[in-house]
Formats: C-alpha cells, structure tokens, sequence
C-alpha cells in the first residue's frame, strides 16, 4: 500500500464542465493509508476487496468531460460510503471505520481511539461528503434533472457481470434503472438488480433528493481485470486484453447513456 504524509481527501476532474447532467463518484478504489495507519497494522494483514483499478478503467470519462470525484485514500483508513456513526461492533458493512478486513480478520492490535476515529472523519469523510455535495448541488443550479453514478466493483461470481444498486428503487426512478439495465445488457453484459449488493450509503443518502436519480454500479473483477477467481490478494494483475475488452464495451455504454441523459432535460 502507498503511504504518504501529507495525503488529499479527493480528487476531482471536470468540476466546471457542466455539459452532462452527470456526477460520478468512484470511493472505493484509494489505496493511500496514512501514517498513523500504517504503523499500527498488524504486519501480516492483507488488505484486499478493493475496487481495483477504476479510475484507470473510466478514465475515458474523465477525458469526455465528464464530472469525476475519486477518493484517493483506503477505505480500510475511512469509508465515505457507509453512514458517518459508528455502531456496535466492527463489521465492515455497516462501520465507516473498519478494525477488520471485509475477510473478517483483524486488522490492529488494539482498538483504535475516539480521537483516531474523529481525526479521520474531519480529515477524509467530511471531505469527501462536502465535494459530492457541491459537485450536485452546482449540477441542480443547471439542470432539472441530475445523475449521480457511484461506481464499484466485486470478487465473488454472483452469476452476473455488472450488478445495478437502487435501494430496491428507492433512489431512482424505475425508468432510470431500467435504461441502465438496458444499455449495460446491449453491450453482452450479465446483469443483476440489487442483489447482493443494492447500494450503500452515497445512492441512499443523495438519492432521496428527488431531483438526483442515484444509483450504484458494481463490476465483476472477472470481467475486467482477468478471467480467473479472487481471494485474499492485494493489486491483482491485469490482463490487458480483457481490460481493453471490458473498456471498449463501457465506453459505449456511457456514450449511450449520455446521449439520453441529455435528451432528457
């Protein structure tokens, strides 16, 4: 993992572009720790289960124009996609702060401190949640409808290629999710709605505004990093030929999902 001292909560491309009614938001695939994490891991810990290497897949969007904001920093340092209080235990699905990997093992010698917990919060959290929320509300002022698109990806073989996140329609509308639906199926892609994952935190949270159509995309590691089965493993390999494949096919997806975002303003 990179360790860095001085380490920026976000990074954000095209924030003056307003052409597309799109925001896209990519939290999971940082891989900066900071220093006060790095020296209190267990030696041994494997901190796998990362949306690997997103932002080089979509960089594409970032080429178009296309507003971007990614987290830069581990989401095993803090999760800007889960709610910002801590409940009991320290389950990964629900806890901003991780003390276990998403494997389930342990990931320090000791609890981390309240004041731990508060530094990265104010330093990384906040942060993040403060760009995304400028980012849509500067898209509100400009367009009747807005888009935000949280971008994912996973390990296990669900059976499908690309898995769709709406909070069971809660976050969008059920034309939005459809239009998703289709144009990722247009391109040869197995997909699944809300099941096993149904989005967290970001889609349900900006979602409920009903002028932000909010859903989460989740990749399979297979379809775009390499055909083969993944475990406790930190930054797989890419095969770059199934990578230029699956690029190939999502950038034909976003162009046609552009294309009707736009039309229907």
């Amino acid at each position: 993992m990179i360790q860095e001292t001085n380490l920026k909560p976000y990074l954000i491309y095209n924030s003056e572009n307003h052409r597309f009614p799109l925001v896209v938001s990519i939290p999971h695939s940082g891989t900066q720790l900071t220093r006060e994490m790095q020296e209190t891991l267990l030696p041994d810990v494997v901190l796998s289960n990362m949306d690997w290497y997103l932002p080089q897949l979509y960089a594409f969007l970032v080429e178009w124009g296309v507003t971007v904001l990614v987290n830069p920093i581990s989401r095993y340092v803090i999760d800007p996609n889960r709610p910002p209080f801590q409940k009991i235990g320290d389950a990964y699905t629900t806890n901003c702060i991780y003390e276990t990997t998403t494997s389930g093992e342990p990931m320090y010698a000791a609890p981390l401190t309240e004041a731990v917990h508060l530094e990265r919060k104010r330093c990384y959290y906040n942060a993040y949640h403060q760009a995304l929320k400028q980012l849509l509300a500067e898209k509100k002022q400009r367009f009747s409808k807005v888009y935000l698109l949280d971008l994912h990806s996973y390990g296990m073989d669900t059976g499908s290629d690309a898995i769709i996140g709406t909070q069971f329609g809660q976050t969008c509308s059920a034309a939005y999710s459809t239009a998703l639906r289709t144009l990722l199926e247009q391109e040869g892609m197995r997909v699944a709605e809300n099941q096993p994952f149904a989005g967290g935190y970001l889609t349900k949270h900006y979602g409920a505004d009903t002028q932000i159509e909010a859903a989460q995309i989740e990749l399979w590691y297979t379809y775009y990093i390499d055909h083969r089965t993944f475990g406790r493993e930190a930054f797989p390999e890419i095969c770059p030929a199934i990578f230029a494949d699956a690029q190939q096919h999502l950038q034909s997806f976003f162009k046609n999902l552009l294309k009707e975002q736009i039309t229907c303003q």
